[in-house]
């Protein structure tokens, strides 16, 4: 039988929004923003559907659900009326009553209606009417199976999503006020004083916050959000700063940064150009070039371009044969880095290889 057409729905994103399915049961599909067909297979299970909505900067979305088993042709004839676009634009919040949706669907004489218990916790199902007053909120969306049943036996099932059940009071994530904003790069003995501020949903429930990653001298308020204290250790660092909704901590928001703190003393090439070959020439080895630069502690040393083909640079040595003509100079940027995090670049140019 053909089955109800579905009418899909999704907002946001750039221009226009465009549908894609995989996992339809064979003879559905979608046209346009709308599932129809009539199914030409048998399925004693039910099929895990994802549906994707697309715009037009190819931005994506996707949505799971459960289509119910196609039953052999000579089953019934039970047509349902009601979609999942009724229950899409429900709105769930934990301890207020729900809209209720009264199930229709057509088949022989009184039509009678079952869930398959799967309700959210407050929502029943009650001669066809599906009401009530959820009880606790949820994370994930619901689906929940309905079965249409006619005078002469034929049934047909229905699939649908419930909506996230919103927790008292519509709580949901924080919102920054002034997300924490970190330099790239510091010194050693600099003060930090940096505010996080974020403000509940709904603001009354206050906000408490954390951080992960901090060097180990700065600190962070957790009533307040001020991250402050004075820098002593040279090093790299990935931090990410919390906050929660204190009624409930699982609503949360997060701001990642990263920085380098230095010594604050500089790296200095003792390498320079003229050190670098003035020809190269085709499967003639370079002289070996040990790069070499003065700072605090190891030096490492990497580099910015595209040598020519055939050297290679390792542990600060420059060595190889060119295997490559090159009718081009080539640009290097080599970069010393030394155990305090300081850099200093070198700009070399290599000539052309003959």
């Amino acid at each position: 039988n053909e089955i109800t057409s579905v009418s899909l729905d999704a907002t946001g994103g750039e221009g226009s929004i465009f549908y894609y399915a995989t996992g339809l049961p064979d003879g559905l599909s979608i046209s346009g923003s709308t599932i129809m067909g009539t199914p030409t297979t048998e399925n004693s299970s039910t099929s895990s559907v994802t549906i994707t909505a697309e715009d037009d900067v190819g931005n994506t979305e996707n949505l799971i659900v459960s289509f119910p088993p196609v039953s052999a042709s000579s089953g019934g004839n039970v047509t349902w009326n009601t979609s999942q676009a009724e229950f899409s634009s429900l709105t769930l919040t934990e301890g207020t009553p729900m809209s209720s949706i009264t199930l229709s669907a057509t088949g022989v004489g009184i039509i009678s209606y079952a869930d398959d218990a799967m309700l959210p916790a407050g929502i029943s199902l009650t001669a066809g009417i599906v009401s009530g007053t959820p009880t606790n909120s949820t994370e994930t969306e619901t689906s929940v199976t309905f079965t249409a049943q006619d005078e002469d036996g034929n049934t047909e099932t229905l699939t649908v999503s419930f909506p996230i059940i919103s927790a008292s009071g519509g709580i949901s994530n924080p919102t920054w006020m002034s997300e924490p904003l970190f330099d790239s790069t510091y010194n050693i003995n600099d003060n930090i004083n940096i505010t996080a501020d974020a403000e509940s949903v709904p603001a009354a429930n206050g906000v408490t916050y954390s951080a992960t990653g901090l060097p180990s001298e700065l600190t962070i308020d957790t009533n307040s959000g001020l991250i402050s204290g004075m820098l002593s250790t040279a090093n790299s660092y990935s931090i990410t700063i919390f906050a929660y909704d204190q009624t409930d901590n699982t609503y949360q928001i997060s701001s990642s940064s990263s920085f380098v703190v230095s010594a604050g003393e500089s790296v200095t090439w003792n390498t320079i150009p003229g050190d670098f070959p003035s020809t190269l020439t085709v499967n003639d080895p370079i002289t070996t070039i040990s790069l070499d630069a003065t700072g605090t502690g190891t030096i490492t040393y990497d580099y910015n371009g595209t040598l020519p083909p055939g050297l290679i640079l390792t542990s600060g040595v420059l060595s190889g044969t060119p295997t490559t003509v090159s009718a081009t100079e080539t640009t290097i940027e080599f970069t010393a880095t030394d155990e305090n995090m300081e850099t200093a670049d070198l700009v070399v140019t290599l000539p052309q290889v003959d």
